[in-house]
């Protein structure tokens, strides 16, 4: 109930221009709001979508084109941090599930410190990139588990998202067994410690599939990151491809571990 998704808005070609999305979509605010709705989120790049979002109080999160309509006194940044404040307690890691579908949002919205988050998805942090999706979030995860892959969730005490990790299959070379699987993952900052905890749980999921050996893909600049997974067993594997952050090439590192 605190936080909610609106998905696309559309009318019919002779039906627009009479004010029917703009009524459509302040009857689900109202809605959501009179249910005890907290932020109420959706994504669009159409400025004329958004100049009625606005109308009714949605407003534009930093650094995407994401926009949050918030029922206290609050800009949608504001409601993020406050969001997980006082979050502590133990970490309950479990796979993947359409439950993750709207609280993966302001986990992916809020701005972390390294750039890639997800490499299996194509997740920056807001930090370094404008993250254009919004209800689509959740289908990326959803797909590469129908594709033969996994992921898993970590939920607090009080039931937030707190951190999110994925594994790709990949094929190996003709000339080894088994198949690789790349791995990625995050964690909101107040939940650190249960990093390795997501991280063994998809090393545990590719294990048991028949993986037998894991592969991770990060930036040169994420440091911290490389540091954390070669604290997990994985050893440099040379570089990797470059990628775009936000119009700027940066390099990549390849870490590998054997399952």
């Amino acid at each position: 109930k605190e936080l909610g998704g609106l998905g696309g808005v559309a009318t019919a070609v002779d039906c627009r221009r009479q004010g029917l999305a703009e009524r459509l979509c302040r009857e689900a605010r109202d809605l959501f709001r009179a249910e005890g709705g907290e932020a109420l989120f959706l994504g669009t790049v159409n400025p004329a979508a958004a100049r009625v979002y606005n109308r009714l109080g949605w407003r534009r999160l930093a650094g995407s084109t994401v926009y949050a309509n918030v029922t206290a006194d609050l800009s949608p940044e504001e409601f993020l941090v406050d969001w997980f404040r006082g979050v502590g307690g133990p970490v309950t890691v479990s796979p993947g599930t359409a439950h993750a579908r709207i609280p993966m949002i302001p986990l992916l919205l809020i701005p972390h410190s390294e750039q890639i988050l997800d490499a299996n998805l194509g997740l920056l942090s807001t930090r370094y990139a404008r993250q254009d999706s919004c209800m689509g979030l959740y289908p990326r995860y959803a797909e590469l588990a129908v594709g033969g892959g996994a992921w898993f969730c970590g939920w607090s005490e009080n039931r937030r998202l707190v951190g999110l990790c994925s594994v790709r299959p990949l094929k190996m070379t003709q000339d080894k067994d088994g198949w690789t699987a790349q791995i990625d993952g995050f964690v909101h900052r107040v939940a650190r410690a249960a990093w390795r905890e997501l991280i063994e749980a998809a090393l545990a999921w590719a294990s048991g599939e028949g993986a037998s050996e894991a592969l991770v893909v990060t930036s040169v600049e994420d440091e911290p990151k490389r540091i954390q997974f070669e604290a997990n067993g994985f050893c440099s594997d040379g570089a990797g491809d470059e990628i775009d952050i936000d119009g700027r090439r940066v390099g990549t590192v390849r870490l590998k571990r054997r399952l």
